[in-house]
C-alpha cells in the first residue's frame, strides 16, 4: 500500500485505480501519465464537451437520437417516448410522444414483441428494462404483466425527460463465438474531432460474460469484460475482467467464460463500417470533438447506441495500458477549439502541471 500512498499524495492516482490498473509494477516516474477520473478527466471532458450545445446533445439521450436521425446515422429506432415534458426538455418531437396510460395501451400494438426502455437522462444502465411479448401480454424482469400494467409502469417510471421505448438490437452472428448471444456488447470508438477532421484516439470492446440487456463494465463487477481492439485490424487483443472475490484487480481472461472461444486476436465483422460510422457521428456532433461512439455490430450493419461525452478514465488507461495526460496533450492542440477552451481543458487535465510540485489530495468523498 505505500506505492499507492504515494501515487495518490503526489499524482492524485486513487488507491482503487492504482490497483485497477495494476500500477505497482510500472515506475514511479510513469504514474504522472495516469488521469484521475473525477478530478481531471471529467472535468477537462466537460470543459471541450459540455460548451454550448454540446451537453444538452450527448447527456439528453433524445436530443442525442434526434441529431442522429437527422445527421442520417443508423441508430435504434425509437417507437414511442412516454411522459417527457417538452416545455422542461424540449426537441425536436421526430419521433412519437405519449402521455398517459390509455395512450400508452394503444399504441402497445404495433410495437414488436422484443422492446428496449431507458430513460432519456439515464446513466450507465440504471432504469433500463426489456419488455417482451407473452400471450397474456408481457414479460418484465420475469414478471407477467398485461398491456395496460406495463402501460402504467413507464407512465409512473417516465421522468420529466421521459423514457425511450426502442427496438432491441441483436449482435451479428459472427460475435455469437465472444458472448453476442447473451446480449448486445458494444464497441467504444472514441474519436476526437480536429481541425482535419476525425481520427481515432482509442477503441475498446465490451465483452458480454452473461446474460443482459446492457454492457457495462462497471470495474467487471457484472461478469462483462473490457477488450483492446487493433484499430487497424479491428481485432480483439488484450482482454480484462475481474475474478470472483477481487474488489480492484483486473486479470486478464485468454478465453470467453461461457463459449471457451479464444479472446485474443478475435476479429470484429464489419469493423471498416464501424468506424466509418464513427467518424461519421464525431463530424455530426462538432459541439463535442471528443466523444465516444457506442458501436453495436448487428447483422443489418453498425448501428450508434449512444455517444458518450464523459467517458471513463480508467477503462480508457486499463486498455490502453498507458496514462491518458500524454495523449491529450499531444491531441489538445489539434482539436476543432477556440484557444481559451483549449488553455481551460489543458489546466483541467493537468497538463501544464509541474510535476516536481506535491499535488493536492482528491477530496475526500471521491477517495
Amino acid at each position: 500500500m505505500a506505492k499507492a500512498t504515494r501515487a495518490r499524495v503526489r499524482h492524485g492516482v486513487d488507491p482503487a485505480a492504482f490497483l485497477m490498473l495494476d500500477l505497482q509494477d510500472d515506475p514511479a516516474s510513469s504514474w504522472g501519465d495516469w488521469l484521475s477520473y473525477p478530478d481531471e478527466l471529467e472535468p477537462g471532458l466537460r470543459t471541450i464537451n459540455w460548451a454550448g450545445e454540446g451537453k444538452r446533445l450527448t447527456v439528453d439521450k433524445l436530443v442525442m437520437a434526434e441529431r442522429l436521425l437527422e445527421a442520417g446515422i443508423a441508430a435504434p429506432h425509437i417507437h414511442a417516448v412516454v411522459g417527457r415534458d417538452r416545455r422542461a426538455h424540449p426537441h425536436e418531437g421526430r419521433f412519437p410522444a405519449l402521455d398517459g396510460v390509455d395512450a400508452v395501451v394503444e399504441a402497445m400494438a404495433a410495437w414488436p414483441d422484443k422492446l428496449f426502455v431507458k430513460p432519456a437522462d439515464g446513466w450507465r444502465g440504471d432504469g433500463i428494462f426489456g419488455p417482451e411479448r407473452a400471450e397474456s401480454g408481457w414479460v418484465v424482469d420475469g414478471q407477467a404483466q398485461s398491456d395496460r400494467q406495463l402501460a402504467e409502469r413507464l407512465v409512473r417510471e417516465a421522468s420529466g425527460a421521459g423514457l425511450l421505448v426502442q427496438e432491441r438490437l441483436a449482435s451479428d452472428p459472427a460475435l455469437h463465438p465472444i458472448g453476442g448471444h447473451l446480449g448486445m456488447g458494444t464497441v467504444r470508438i472514441n474519436t476526437a474531432l480536429t481541425s482535419n477532421g476525425p481520427e481515432i484516439v482509442f477503441a475498446f470492446a465490451k465483452v458480454m460474460g452473461s446474460k443482459g440487456l446492457v454492457d457495462n463494465f462497471s470495474g467487471g463487477k457484472f461478469g462483462n469484460m473490457l477488450a483492446r481492439v487493433d484499430t487497424s485490424k479491428g481485432r480483439l487483443t488484450e482482454v480484462f475482467g475481474r475474478e470472483a472475490g477481487r474488489k480492484y484487480l483486473m486479470s486478464r481472461v485468454e478465453r470467453h467464460p461461457v463459449t471457451g472461444t479464444p479472446l485474443n486476436g478475435f476479429p470484429l465483422p464489419r469493423w471498416d463500417e464501424a468506424v466509418s460510422l464513427a467518424f461519421a457521428t464525431a463530424r455530426a456532433f462538432p459541439e463535442a470533438p471528443l466523444i465516444g461512439s457506442d458501436v453495436a455490430i448487428t447483422a443489418r450493419g453498425p448501428v450508434i447506441i449512444e455517444v458518450q461525452s464523459d467517458w471513463d478514465a480508467n477503462a480508457a488507461q486499463l486498455v490502453m495500458e498507458r496514462g491518458l495526460r500524454p495523449v491529450l496533450r499531444d491531441l489538445l492542440p489539434r482539436l476543432a477549439l477556440p484557444d481559451p477552451l483549449k488553455k481551460e481543458a489543458a489546466e483541467e487535465f493537468g497538463l501544464q502541471r509541474d510535476r516536481s510540485v506535491r499535488r493536492r489530495l482528491p477530496r475526500e468523498d471521491r477517495a
